[in-house]
C-alpha cells in the first residue's frame, strides 16, 4: 500500500488554494470545495483512464519544487507582501484604494509567470536526473516522474491563481465605479 503523505500533499496543495479562494469572491467556502473534489475527481478518473494509478501523479518532490522556486522568487522579488495582500484584498473586499490592488495585481501576475518558470525548473531538474542515470533503469522512473509531474502541478497552481486575479480585477473595476 503506498504512502498516505503524497496523497495529503497533494491534497493539500489542491484543497488549501481553492478553499482560501472560497473566501475571495462571491461564492460560498462549500461551493469551492465541491469545484475543487470535481476538479481532482476529473483529473483522478482522466489519470485512471488512461490506466494509471491517482498514486502515480503524486509525487512530493515535484510539489516541494514547484513550491518552493515560486514562493522562494516570489518572495526575493519583494512582491511576496504584495501577494499576501492580494489574498486579504480577496478575501475581505476591502482594499485601500487603487494603487493597492493594482500592487496585488502584479504580484498574482508575478506568481503566476513564477509558477510556470519553475514547472519548467522541475521539468529540467527530472530530465537531468534521467540522463545522469541512463544506465540504471530504476532511476530513470523518479526522475521522470518529476519531470513529467512539476509541469502539471504549476499547470493547476496557475489556474487557481487565476481565478485569483479575476477576483482582485473585479475588485479594481469596483473600486473604478466607485
Amino acid at each position: 500500500m503506498e504512502s498516505v503523505f503524497p496523497l495529503i500533499v497533494v491534497l493539500a496543495a489542491v484543497l488549501l488554494p481553492v478553499v482560501i479562494l472560497g473566501l475571495l469572491n462571491r461564492f460560498s467556502v462549500a461551493s469551492k470545495i465541491v469545484a475543487a473534489a470535481v476538479i481532482v475527481l476529473g483529473i483522478g478518473l482522466c489519470v485512471v483512464t488512461c490506466g494509471g494509478t491517482l498514486g502515480g501523479i503524486l509525487d512530493v518532490p515535484s510539489a516541494l519544487i514547484v513550491g518552493f522556486v515560486s514562493v522562494g522568487v516570489l518572495f526575493l522579488s519583494g512582491r511576496g507582501g504584495d501577494f499576501l495582500n492580494a489574498l486579504k484584498i480577496a478575501a475581505t473586499g476591502n482594499p485601500a484604494g487603487q494603487t493597492e490592488i493594482k500592487k496585488s495585481l502584479a504580484a498574482v501576475s508575478t506568481f503566476s509567470k513564477l509558477l510556470l518558470l519553475s514547472g519548467g525548473i522541475g521539468f529540467i531538474i527530472g530530465a537531468i536526473g534521467m540522463l545522469n542515470n541512463v544506465d540504471d533503469i530504476s532511476a530513470i522512473g523518479p526522475n521522470l516522474a518529476v519531470a513529467l509531474i512539476a509541469p502539471f502541478y504549476a499547470l493547476i497552481l496557475i489556474a487557481l491563481t487565476g481565478a485569483l486575479k479575476l477576483s482582485i480585477e473585479s475588485k479594481l473595476l469596483e473600486s473604478e465605479e466607485k
